[in-house]
């Protein structure tokens, strides 16, 4: 069996939530020979304490010593929890899956995961596989995969060698301000307003890793791998 990628789970203060995403990747096939390891931020005050502690118990009673746990005592942020903990595993084992706690996975999505980090592992132009599509009715009985030029965080996986060219800063991102077609292609060609949510971000008021991942493969004009029907219900 070739090597599968490991599994980055993130979790916070959801128990019932997580324990659902669990049970869903438990039953995946593949997971008896992959790598997990879960990553809990810490509370922001004391009134989160129980259900941070909660989300944890439920990990380690359904995990056990099947998982590797990374259990912060501050608490980070959503956004530096991901992009911290991508950046360590995929230093160490160069690929990556990652979930949160907020989705539920079909039967064959590590299979379908892992195959595309394999396929696609040395192909420059592409720099994740998603979990997630959307529903496309001529696609649902297609067996092909399909490319597009955005990025998804439901269920999602990536390669060190892409991650790379991930910039938190999102270096350039005010040419979104005064050029209108790049903004209109930023945007999908209008269909969502991804230029106003990075434009948020930048100014602080919001705390999303997954808009400057966008725009940090926009810059490379890089493609993802989606499957033809969606893999992760949120």
């Amino acid at each position: 069996m070739d090597e599968m990628a490991p599994i980055a789970v993130f979790a916070y203060r959801r128990p019932e939530h997580l324990r659902k995403t669990l049970e869903s990747l438990k039953q995946c096939d593949g997971f008896d020979h992959s790598p997990v390891i879960v990553y809990g931020d810490g509370p922001r005050n004391n009134t989160e304490k129980q259900a941070v502690q909660e989300t944890r118990d439920v990990a380690v009673s359904m995990l056990g010593d099947r998982a590797e746990y990374h259990f912060s005592d501050a608490h980070r942020g959503l956004a530096s929890s991901i992009i911290s903990g991508v950046s360590e595993v995929l230093e160490h084992y160069g690929k990556i899956i990652v979930i949160e706690d907020d989705l539920e996975l079909a039967g064959n999505f590590l299979t379908f995961m892992n195959r595309a980090l394999k396929q696609y592992a040395g192909d420059e132009h592409i720099f994740q596989v998603s979990g997630y599509m959307y529903e496309v009715d001529e696609l649902q009985h297609s067996n092909s995969a399909v490319f597009l030029p955005l990025t998804v965080s439901w269920g999602w996986a990536t390669w060190q060698r892409a991650w790379k060219s991930f910039d938190s800063r999102a270096s350039g991102w005010e040419q979104l301000n005064n050029n209108k077609a790049l903004r209109h292609r930023f945007n999908q060609d209008g269909v969502y307003d991804y230029a106003t949510m990075l434009a948020r971000q930048m100014s602080g008021k919001g705390d999303s890793w997954a808009i400057r991942w966008y725009w940090s493969v926009f810059k490379q004009n890089g493609l993802v791998v989606f499957p033809p029907v969606t893999l992760v219900n949120n």
